[in-house]
């Protein structure tokens, strides 16, 4: 499967898992990178949505209004005060004792991490903005009068609704009479194995790898090692008895990433171990070879850091004339 078509096939996943109207997923503008357990790429994948590309006097994909006012009373998206410009979503004027609702339903199978700041500009106390969980009423009484923009975090079950109501009481207005929610954001606390999305950062698809617990790359790289320093692919390392690394044989790591697998063929069973190295120096991987004239462990998940050069070799580093085993092949791969 090439590159593109494993893009477009994981593209139409993301937009299914994290954010169905395909707004904002994950990108450098947001600076979205691979889980917070990978540190080197930033942060976690989420939706977001701060409305700015979204036509103003409208609402994005997934994003609903209702209110006993009408149509002209509707939530839509406004460069009126918003907590990062250009714009934000504003509630439309209202009369005494009617409400209007700004709706958005999360398109996650999983729980996640809701955030959002909210801002209100009203009769203190009793005209109020109030946020809501599936029907249930969170951070009561609400705000009211001109409290100025505050940051809001929750948690929220899967495929939650969440909602944000101004109402009004039957008598007077304050202020200007509408109510501003901006830069929102839902993000996962939980991944199912196989998810899916687009790392900019890396320019690459990665999906969550439940047994090792990280995201990995989609794509996996892989290098043939040969006896006496011979490749099919012309670039390895040998792993015969007594020569040591030669860094001009590895390859440059462009990308921090994670050792996931090594298959290896060899003629004598002198050494009991094999290992995967940073330039010779520095172990990366210790496989157990036993006995073993042929085998393969796929269970590894040893991460090494980009700008290294990746190779093999017997142990000890570097192999000793005394260790009487010769290599045959061993295939290594890994995952950024």
């Amino acid at each position: 499967m090439t590159l593109g078509k494993a893009k477009k096939m994981a593209i139409k996943k993301v937009v299914q898992r994290v954010g169905q109207d395909g707004s904002k997923l994950t990108g450098v503008t947001t600076f979205l990178g691979c889980l917070a357990a990978d540190p080197a790429y930033g942060v976690t994948p989420k939706y977001t949505q701060n409305f700015d590309s979204t036509a103003t006097g409208t609402l994005p994909p997934r994003w609903t209004s209702y209110s006993d006012g009408g149509v002209s009373s509707l939530w839509i998206v406004s460069a009126s005060n918003p907590h990062t410009a250009p714009n934000c979503a504003i509630s439309q004027p209202i009369a005494d004792a009617q409400q209007t609702s700004l709706v958005y339903t999360s398109s996650l199978s999983t729980p996640g991490l809701v955030s959002f700041w909210w801002d209100v500009s009203s009769e203190a106390t009793w005209d109020t903005l109030k946020f809501y969980v599936n029907e249930v009423e969170q951070f009561s009484p609400g705000i009211s009068g001109i409290p100025g923009y505050a940051e809001i975090t929750v948690n929220v079950p899967a495929g939650a609704a969440l909602r944000w109501d101004y109402a009004k009481d039957a008598v007077t207005a304050g202020n200007l009479d509408q109510a501003y929610v901006d830069d929102f954001s839902i993000t996962p606390i939980t991944w199912e194995c196989g998810d899916l999305y687009y790392n900019t950062v890396l320019d690459m698809m990665m999906y969550w790898d439940a047994s090792r617990l990280k995201w990995l790359s989609v794509e996996t790289a892989e290098m043939d090692f040969g006896a006496a320093g011979t490749t099919v692919e012309g670039q390895g390392l040998t792993g015969s008895a007594g020569v040591g690394f030669t860094a001009a044989l590895g390859r440059y790591s462009e990308h921090s990433g994670t050792v996931v697998s090594v298959n290896w063929t060899r003629t004598s069973a002198g050494a009991t171990s094999l290992l995967v190295t940073d330039s010779g120096v520095t172990t990366i991987s210790t496989v157990d070879l036993s006995t073993n004239l042929v085998g393969s462990d796929l269970t590894l998940n040893d991460d090494f850091d980009k700008d290294i050069v990746l190779g093999v070799a017997n142990t000890p580093i570097p192999p000793s004339a005394s260790v009487d085993d010769v290599m045959g092949t061993v295939r290594m791969k890994w995952r950024a």
